[in-house]
């Protein structure tokens, strides 16, 4: 995992494992953009959408941005950056503000990184969660999971689902397949790279027992009266019974995949993130080696004088504090985002 340049950030060495950060890549990815990080917008005459277009902003590139480092090593911004990912045609000014307010949150968090540590077992695990319904215009649902490798994080997603789901017990196991699959494909690597692959049954959290019901049963369930939702209950069923994943009960408030179907507080993003999650000052020691501001100086090709004045604000940023501001995902609830389509 390195990359020249502005790529990358590499997985740095200590003494109690490594850790990869993307504080590179967040410097890379603010500076060109020409948008400020922590004055607020000045109130004008003009409109919302006159005034988000009179900033000459490139939302899609801003975005992009936010994308890879939500890809990267950044799984807590995942559910805002899904959610603005939607108005890349027609943005207007609420979704550059919650843009901003992401750009906040990482500018309090660039020092975490995702912490690997040497482990001779290989034990999977994966938090499954859904929110059954909870786009108002589509009425589809959201998946979110991740798998672990004992407490290192090796894959998350967040994403709106392709079809409506009747119930919430359809929308978790739509959940739960798509989780299963990434737990396969990982078991299937590490049977090929590893000399003693781990025989034990990946361990799948899920908070909806009706789902746990569906996936234990011994026979197809009819109601679904769809082939791919059958198909995904047959696929579960034969991963279990050949003893590849094991299904347990978790409790909704110690499911660490919330964060990544809704909108939650710092406390909660914290706290399920806190097992992969290191902010050890070793790491910001090691991560000062970053580009300073001055390899900032030049903004890319054809930006405006507003990347200008971007860059001596991110120089009061840098003498500032370095806490955040909110968690992302507080600035994206329906009253923000949802109904900015209908409007367009």
């Amino acid at each position: 995992m390195q990359r020249a340049g502005n790529g990358v950030q590499p997985l740095h060495a200590f003494p109690k494992g490594r850790a990869a950060a993307a504080r590179r890549v967040y410097w890379a990815c603010a500076c060109p953009l020409g948008v400020r990080l922590s004055s607020p917008l000045h109130q004008a005459s003009l409109s919302e959408q006159q005034q988000f277009r009179a900033l000459n902003i490139n939302y899609q590139a801003l975005i992009g941005s936010l994308k890879y480092l939500s890809i990267l090593t950044q799984p807590d911004i995942s559910y805002p950056i899904s959610k603005l990912s939607q108005y890349l045609e027609n943005p207007g000014m609420p979704h550059f503000t919650a843009a901003m307010q992401v750009f906040r949150y990482l500018k309090g968090t660039m020092f975490w990184g995702l912490h690997f540590r040497k482990q001779d077992s290989f034990n999977l695990q994966a938090y499954i969660d859904a929110d059954w319904a909870n786009c108002p215009n589509t009425r589809r649902s959201r998946t979110g999971f991740m798998v672990l490798r004992n407490s290192h994080l090796i894959s998350w997603k967040s994403a709106k689902q392709a079809t409506v789901s009747l119930s919430s017990t359809e929308a978790k196991y739509k959940s739960l397949a798509d989780a299963c699959k990434d737990v396969v494909w990982i078991q299937n690597l590490s049977s090929e790279i590893l000399t003693n692959p781990s025989a034990t049954p990946a361990l799948v959290h899920v908070d909806n027992r009706g789902a746990i019901d569906l996936a234990l049963s011994q026979v197809s369930q009819n109601g679904f009266r769809t082939k791919h939702m059958d198909l995904c209950l047959q696929f579960i069923q034969d991963l279990i019974a050949q003893k590849i994943l094991k299904i347990s009960f978790i409790p909704s408030h110690k499911n660490s995949a919330d964060f990544l179907t809704k909108p939650v507080g710092r406390t909660s993003i914290h706290r399920a993130i806190s097992q992969f999650i290191t902010d050890a000052p070793i790491l910001a020691a090691l991560c000062s080696q970053a580009p300073s501001m001055s390899a900032c100086q030049d903004p890319v090709p054809g930006a405006t004088n507003v990347a200008d004045a971007f860059m001596h604000a991110l120089r009061d940023e840098l003498r500032s504090d370095k806490q955040g501001i909110n968690c992302p995902g507080t600035a994206l609830g329906p009253d923000h985002l949802d109904g900015q389509d209908q409007a367009k």
